[in-house]
């Protein structure tokens, strides 16, 4: 079978490419850099203050501290500020992409919590969590805001979730091979 040139269908394709490409950039690349600065930085202060759940267990475990939230949250400002010169979208922007950045680390939270609840020690893997509670809890908020370009493209949120768990089991690989995280995962 000879497979024939469709320009009409790469016109589409490369549409469908820079469409996802902007989608991810404007409403993922802040969330994305949120959850994955405070490697960058060895925090002191756990966001748990040390404290134990009912189960005996650490409410979040060392990894988290205060340290590594600030250089989320701040990291998601500059990333927001830094795409809105580019797309000019205003101040709105950058507070919606910067609470989408706070999102992701409270998704983030809340893995680490559900982690420890299930006895998986920091830095153990829990798939799917691990990759995507983040990115859930930046959609979440988007919806729970009503943000009318995420609502009403879930074949985007679909792909960007898609792309988002691939990027972050490669760049979770590399982080592991510089010696900035302990785990692959």
């Amino acid at each position: 079978m000879v497979f024939q040139h469709n320009e009409q269908g790469d016109k589409l394709g490369e549409k469908a490419v820079t469409e996802l490409i902007y989608f991810v950039l404007r409403y993922y690349l802040p969330p994305m850099i949120a959850n994955s600065s405070p490697v960058l930085i060895k925090g002191n202060i756990p966001v748990d203050k040390n404290k134990t759940w009912r189960d005996g267990r650490r409410l979040l475990g060392p990894n988290k501290t205060v340290e590594g939230l600030i250089t989320g949250i701040l990291s998601s400002f500059i990333a927001a500020s830094c795409i809105n010169m580019v797309i000019e979208a205003g101040f709105s922007y950058i507070l919606l992409a910067t609470l989408a950045g706070i999102a992701a680390l409270m998704g983030d939270l809340a893995g680490a919590f559900t982690k420890r609840r299930m006895d998986i020690p920091p830095g153990g893997h829990l798939p799917v969590v691990d990759q995507l509670g983040f990115a859930v809890a930046a959609t979440a908020l988007y919806y729970l805001l009503g943000v009318e370009e995420v609502v009403s493209n879930p074949v985007l949120v679909l792909d960007t979730l898609t792309l988002i768990f691939v990027l972050h089991v490669s760049t979770n690989y590399l982080a592991y091979l510089l010696g900035l995280k302990t785990s692959k995962f």
